[in-house]
């Protein structure tokens, strides 16, 4: 029952690094399509 209980606890660890991690990938996609976008208009 015990290891049952830290298998849960692994799972759940993993899939919150997995939801941080497509977040951040989101977050750098989001930002390369802004640069890219913005990259031939002057400074404002």
């Amino acid at each position: 029952m015990e290891e049952l209980k830290k298998d849960v606890e692994t799972v759940k660890v993993l899939s919150a690094h997995k939801t941080f991690l497509e977040n951040v990938n989101d977050m750098n996609i989001l930002k390369k399509k802004i640069m890219h976008d913005d990259g031939g208009s002057p400074q404002k």
